[in-house]
C-alpha cells in the first residue's frame, strides 16, 4: 500500500511553549486534519517504574518499556491518539497496514520542540526524543478478541513520556526528559491548549511517593521450599502465597499434540510448529500488574522487560529475551536489525556445569537444526522486503538468569526509504520460526487447530516508533495477560523432527519459571 511520503522535520529552537502552540494550529488548519504537538523538558532522576506507579490513574492508558541492550527505559501514561478498533476488527489481516497508517498520519507531521537546552545548537536533528507511537498487534490476524482490551492491534499516542537512558557502558545515567503530548485541532484556542498542557505539566511535578515493591535477589528465589516441578503437578495445584494453578487443556493433552506436530513433520508437511502452553494462576487478591513487572525486570536484567495497559482493567507484562525488529533511519535508508534465539538449555549455580550446558546446547544437531530454520525464515522475509543483510555469524549462546538459547544477531540494510516500512518489514518478520513455524502458514494453521487456548498477544510484537524513524518491536514472549485476580501465563517449544515429549515439557516448565516467580506474593 503506498502512503503518502511528505515528511515535515521537527521544530527544534522554538522560543517558547507559545510559539509551538501557534505552529501546530496553523499546520492543523493547513493539513485540515489533527495533529500532534510534543513539548520535552529535562526531568528529574526517579525509577521510571516508580513514577508510572505514582502518576497513573485509573482508566488511563500506560506503556513500560526497558531496554537493557539499547539503555533505554520508556514510562508513559495516558492517550491522546489511538487508532480506530472498529477499522481494525473490519480487517484484522491488514493491521500492519492500520498502524502505518497511524504513525504516518500522526508522526509525520508531528509539532515537536522543547527547552532550548536540549537542542544541539546547529545540529540538523536536535537531541529531542520526539513524539512515540507505543502499543503492538496480537499474534493471529482474526477477528475475535479473547482478550479483553486487546484487539488485533492498538497503537497510541501517550499524554505524558519519561525517558532515560544510559551514556556509557557502565550504566551511567543521562538526564531523563519528559514529553508532553497534545493532540492539536484547527479550531482550537491557542490558550486552552497551553493551561491544558501546564496543568499536565504541573500535576507531573508534583512530589510523589514511590509504590513499587523490592525484589528479592534471584538466589532467594530459588530458596524457595516448593520446586518448578511441584508448582506444575497437576496433584499439587496450591501455590505458595494462596495461588491456585491450572492448565488450560482440551480434548487432546499437550502431549498428544506434541506427537501429531511430531508426525506431520516426519511425513514431510511441515519442518517446524511452535506449540504453547497456557496456565491459568489465581491469587485470593488482584494482582498489581507493575508490582509482578517490578520482580521480573530484577529477576531478568538482561531481558526487555514490557507491559501495555489499555485502562480496561487489564494488563499484558513481560520480559523477554527476544528483539523481532529494531530500526534507525541511515543514509537515506533503514538500518535493520533482528534476533534469533532459538534451542533452550537451563542453567546452572555450578559455573563448570552451566559450562557444560551451554557447549551441549552449542553441538546439539536437534536445537542446531532449529536455530537454522529461525534464521532462515529472518533471512528470508529481509530478502523479501528487498534488505541487504551483513554476513552472520556463527550461533553463540544468550544466557539468561534461568535459561540459556541459541543466539544469532542478524543485520541488514533497506535502501532508499522512508522509515514507514519498516512496519511493511514488521509485517513480514512476524511471526519468525522462533514462535510460529515452517512454512509459516502451515504452521499457522495447525496451531489455530490445535492449540486450547488463544495466544492473544502472546509471542507477537510490542514496541515503539517515534517521529525520528527509529523503532524497537520485541517479541511478547515469557510474559502473561493479567485481568484482576486472574494471570494467564504463557510458555512455548519449537517441535522439530526429532522432538522428545519429555525434553520439550521441561522447556516449558523452565520458561513458566519466570512468571510463577514473579507472581508468588511470598516474595516480598
Amino acid at each position: 500500500m503506498q502512503l503518502e511520503q511528505r515528511i515535515v522535520k521537527p521544530i527544534t529552537h522554538p522560543a517558547s511553549l507559545q510559539d509551538l502552540i501557534r505552529v501546530a494550529i496553523a499546520r492543523a488548519k493547513h493539513l485540515e486534519q489533527p495533529i500532534i504537538l510534543s513539548y520535552t523538558q529535562a526531568w528529574q532522576h526517579v525509577d521510571p517504574l516508580a513514577f508510572l506507579a505514582a502518576k497513573h490513574k485509573v482508566g488511563q492508558y500506560r506503556f513500560y518499556w526497558q531496554q537493557p541492550e539499547q539503555g533505554l527505559t520508556l514510562a508513559a501514561g495516558g492517550m491522546v491518539a489511538d487508532t480506530d478498533r472498529a477499522a481494525t476488527l473490519e480487517q484484522p489481516d491488514l493491521r500492519f497496514d492500520l498502524a502505518k497508517r497511524f504513525a504516518q498520519r500522526y508522526l509525520t507531521h508531528a509539532v515537536v520542540g522543547g527547552e532550548p537546552n536540549l537542542v544541539e545548537p546547529g545540529a540538523d536533528r536536535g537531541v529531542l526524543p520526539g513524539a512515540y507511537v507505543l502499543g503492538g498487534f496480537s499474534f493471529h490476524d482474526v477477528d475475535r478478541e479473547t482478550w479483553y482490551g486487546f484487539p488485533a492491534v492498538k497503537l497510541f499516542i501517550p499524554q505524558w513520556l519519561m525517558r532515560q537512558t544510559t551514556i556509557d557502558a557502565g550504566g551511567a545515567l543521562s538526564d531523563p526528559t519528559l514529553t508532553i503530548n497534545h493532540c492539536v485541532y484547527p479550531l482550537d484556542d491557542p490558550e486552552d491548549i497551553e493551561v491544558s498542557m501546564q496543568q499536565s505539566i504541573a500535576y507531573l511535578r508534583q512530589d510523589f511517593q514511590p509504590k513499587m515493591v523490592t525484589g528479592r535477589s534471584r538466589s532467594a528465589i530459588f530458596a524457595q521450599s516448593h520446586s518448578l516441578s511441584q508448582l506444575l503437578d497437576p496433584s499439587q495445584n496450591q501455590l505458595p502465597g494462596e495461588l491456585q494453578i491450572a492448565e488450560i487443556v482440551g480434548d487432546l493433552p499437550w502431549a498428544d499434540i506434541v506427537q501429531q506436530a511430531v508426525d506431520r513433520i516426519r511425513c514431510g508437511k511441515l519442518d517446524k510448529v511452535v506449540l504453547a502452553r497456557a496456565l491459568e494462576v489465581t491469587a485470593s487478591r488482584n494482582y498489581d500488574p507493575l508490582e509482578i513487572l517490578d520482580r521480573l525486570r530484577q529477576s531478568y536484567p538482561e531481558c526487555i522487560a514490557f507491559l501495555v495497559d489499555f485502562g480496561m482493567g487489564t494488563a499484558f507484562l513481560g520480559a523477554t529475551p527476544e528483539m523481532l525488529l529494531k530500526f534507525q533511519t541511515r543514509d537515506g535508508g533503514l538500518l535493520l536489525s533482528s534476533e534469533a534465539v532459538a534451542g533452550s538449555i537451563e542453567r546452572s549455580s555450578s559455573a563448570d556445569a552451566d559450562v557444560q550446558l551451554g557447549d551441549r546446547l552449542l553441538n546439539s544437531h536437534k536445537d542446531r537444526s532449529e536455530h537454522e530454520i529461525v534464521i532462515e525464515s529472518i533471512c528470508n522475509c529481509l530478502h523479501k522486503v528487498g534488505a541487504n543483510l551483513h554476513p552472520l555469524q556463527p550461533p553463540k549462546l544468550l544466557k539468561l538468569s534461568n535459561v540459556q538459547h541459541l543466539y544469532t544477531p542478524i543485520v541488514a540494510e533497506l535502501a532508499n526509504t522512508n522509515w514507514l516500512a519498516a512496519f511493511d518489514v514488521l509485517a513480514q518478520l512476524h511471526p519468525t520460526a522462533a514462535v510460529g513455524g515452517d512454512p509459516k502458514a502451515t504452521a499457522l494453521h495447525l496451531m489455530r487447530e490445535w492449540e486450547v487456548c488463544d495466544r492473544g498477544w502472546y509471542a507477537a510484537p510490542i514496541g515503539w516508533v517515534n517521529s525520528n524513524g527509529e523503532g524497537a518491536f520485541a517479541v511478547g514472549i515469557r510474559s502473561g495477560y493479567f485481568s484482576d485476580n486472574k494471570a494467564r501465563i504463557y510458555a512455548g517449544a519449537g517441535i522439530v523432527s526429532d522432538s522428545q515429549l519429555d525434553a520439550e515439557f521441561d522447556e516449558t516448565a523452565i520458561k513458566f519459571e519466570a512468571l510463577l516467580q514473579a507472581l508468588d506474593p511470598n516474595q516480598d
